[in-house]
Parts: C-alpha cells; structure tokens; sequence
C-alpha cells in the first residue's frame, strides 16, 4: 500500500491518497503519522469538521504532541478563534 501512496502522490491524485491513508488510519489508528500525513491534505478548507476531528483524535492518542498541538492552534486561527488557539499554545509543556 505504500508503493501505491507514493505513485498516487506523484501523480497527484489526492482522491486516492485521501482513501489509502483513510485506510491505513483504520488499519493503524494509533500511529499519528498517517493521521497527519492526511490532515496535511484536508486542510485547506479549514471549515472542514473532518480537519478538526483527526486532529482531536491524534490528540487522543498523543495529548502533548508538539505537531498536532500546534496544528491546533493554526487551524483555530485559520478559523478566527485565536484565544483559543492561543491557549491551546500557552498549555505546550515546554521544559
């Protein structure tokens, strides 16, 4: 399945590579790479509850993941909720 991500990501079909990862998403929930790997490709329609949805299960897997906490906060600022996203970046654990 891999081989056929990749030949779908050069040939820049993103229906396909959306199903693909979907599927190793089902088959593989707990490894966020996937995860974000397909909300890399969701979001440019910020508004899209599905965006939201993968990152707050990411999170679920991971609470203090660094990329998914702040792919948060960008999507809450694309959404204009910057205290929100704001907050969201005050809580990062940093040592």
């Amino acid at each position: 399945m891999n081989k056929l991500y990749s030949y779908y990501e050069k040939a820049n079909r993103i229906e396909d590579q959306k199903k693909i990862l979907r599927k190793f998403i089902e088959l593989y929930p707990i490894i966020n790479s996937f995860r974000n790997q397909y909300i890399n490709l969701i979001d440019e329609n910020v508004q899209n509850p599905e965006l939201m949805k993968e990152i707050d299960e990411a999170l679920a897997n991971f609470p203090y993941s660094y990329t998914m906490l702040a792919a948060k906060a960008e999507v809450l600022a694309k959404q204009n909720k910057k205290r929100r996203g704001y907050k969201i970046c005050k809580t990062f654990p940093f040592p």
